[in-house]
């Protein structure tokens, strides 16, 4: 909620109100506060009830040696999550001041000559201390349902019943987290193909997590967020834990997007400052443990490192559907170059012109970096090969279209997992998938045919062997079936387990 008065008196009292609440947490009582405080609520003069109350909260801090408390001053003050450069200009201060408590001294907290770019939020706040905070707010927003919205969306579908969850989403400004409006708590349960509007930010409340557990299941992260959390992660107490996808931008910045590598360079530097990363296969485990590695020489320990695979699970209540006329085969994946659509793309043609009877139905969204597979998809429509790309896909038509599909393929270059592989395998539908990294790890326990990507003959030859060979294809359709069953209730399950919860109150001491 906010206040209802306006302007920089409803800055006040929010401000108040969210001092009020880390009080109670810094351990001041009731009988702590002045009269001349209560006297000044009863006259509605926030300005100096929250000075009297910023005075008390601040010697309290000064006086802990507690940075995690430091921060919390910081964070309930302005109402967002301070950054690193904040939390060391508060705590040289306050070493500098040690032993100051006359009325008024900690007035500069509040100085937009000391804090030129923070100002007030008018909101008031919520302090997430016994509860995991989930940042989930791009998948909440995007008209998206990429490998990562599907692992975010079905994880908050288990944990938020049965767990001590909070979702949560970034300001307009990114300077904190905000509660989800009830249409992006939908977005979460069901994807749609309604884009949601932006949020006011008028009402709801801020989040700050506070020796608590703060798991960021997604990516994208703006500069100034992932500095915020590299302060969150040193100084207020909470655990920094991260879903790991994989460090392609880095490893392999070729395969990806103009300005994506720089961009997930500086998400690597608040990577380092984690707790824990827990990545999606062991392929990617094997990736971020070198970098966790790697950052040993910065003096710092890096995250500790553990694997959860996701899973691939069908809901057994989502049936083939009427068979198609001809072989359908099924590409499941975003059009973007590592993805190796135009391999896939250019085998289909060889096995058209060799006269072979077959439909290709690619299904994924599309970026920029796609372009010339995007142009010869139009090319081969125009030539009238039997091909169709579909976009904004919901969950029942692509289980249905794994089904219908005599085999999929998906022979990407690099992956952190390759959940197309895992969910055709689950669907007991044979693929052709790349013989290394994390996509032949999906693909281990059987249904599967292996093929090098870098080279276009074997996935011609491995394409037109699942078209032609019926006994091939039966046995692996054979083995796809009898494949160990572990669905996302299992993959939440653990993936709980593997959260953990802070073991200390701080990080680093005060002086």
């Amino acid at each position: 909620m906010t206040s209802p008065l306006a302007g920089e008196d409803a800055l006040l009292e929010a401000m108040y109100h969210r001092l009020s609440d880390a009080a109670v947490a810094l351990g001041l009582l009731p009988e702590d506060l002045t009269r001349a405080s209560a006297a000044a609520l009863d006259l509605g003069d926030f300005a100096r009830a929250s000075s009297l109350l910023l005075d008390r909260a601040a010697e309290r801090v000064r006086g802990s040696g507690d940075v995690t408390r430091l921060w919390l001053l910081l964070a309930t003050t302005h109402g967002r999550l301070p950054g690193t450069e904040d939390v060391l200009r508060v705590r040289r201060r306050f070493a500098l001041d040690r032993g100051a408590s006359r009325p008024g001294s900690s007035r500069w907290l509040t100085d937009p000559e000391t804090f030129p770019s923070h100002g007030l939020s008018p909101l008031l706040s919520r302090l997430i201390h016994d509860e995991v905070l989930v940042d989930a707010g791009h998948t909440a927003q995007a008209d998206l349902m990429t490998g990562i919205q599907r692992v975010v969306r079905e994880v908050l579908r288990r944990w938020v019943p049965s767990h001590q969850v909070v979702p949560a989403a970034w300001t307009q400004r990114q300077a904190t987290f905000r509660s989800l409006t009830d249409t992006e708590l939908n977005r979460l349960a069901r994807w749609g193909d309604v884009a949601t509007p932006p949020h006011p930010e008028t009402k709801g409340h801020l989040l700050l997590p506070w020796r608590t557990t703060v798991f960021l299941s997604e990516v994208s992260h703006e500069a100034e967020q992932l500095d915020r959390l590299v302060a969150l992660a040193r100084f207020s107490g909470s655990r920094l834990v991260l879903l790991g996808y994989d460090t392609i931008p880095t490893s392999n910045a070729e395969a990806v997007g103009p300005g994506l590598a720089a961009h997930f360079a500086q998400y690597l530097s608040m990577v380092k400052h984690a707790h824990r990363v827990i990545a999606i296969s062991a392929s990617a485990g094997r990736e971020f443990a070198g970098f966790s590695l790697a950052v040993a020489a910065q003096g710092l320990p890096g995250p500790d490192v553990v694997v959860c695979p996701l899973p691939g699970q069908v809901p057994p209540e989502v049936d083939a559907g009427t068979p198609a006329a001809v072989p359908t085969v099924l590409v499941v994946g975003t059009v973007e170059p590592r993805k190796n659509h135009l391999a896939v793309l250019h085998a289909a043609e060889v096995l058209w012109r060799e006269g072979l009877q077959f439909s290709l139905v690619l299904i994924g969204k599309t970026t920029p970096a796609g372009a010339s597979a995007l142009a010869r998809v139009a090319e081969l429509q125009a030539a009238g090969r039997p091909l169709e790309h579909r976009v904004g896909v919901e969950d029942a038509d692509l289980w249905r279209a794994y089904r219908q599909a005599r085999f999929s393929i998906f022979v990407s270059t690099h992956e952190g997992y390759g959940l197309p592989v895992a969910e055709s395998l689950a669907s007991g539908t044979p693929v052709i998938t790349t013989g290394r990294g994390a996509t032949a790890e999906a693909a281990a326990g059987g249904g599967a045919l292996l093929v090098d990507p870098s080279d276009e003959r074997t996935v011609v030859h491995a394409f037109r062997q699942l078209l032609t060979d019926d006994a091939l294809l039966a046995d692996l359709t054979a083995e796809a079936l009898v494949r160990p069953a572990r669905g996302w209730d299992d993959y939440s399950t653990e993936l709980w387990e593997l959260l953990g919860r802070p073991t200390t109150n701080a990080t680093e001491e005060l002086s």
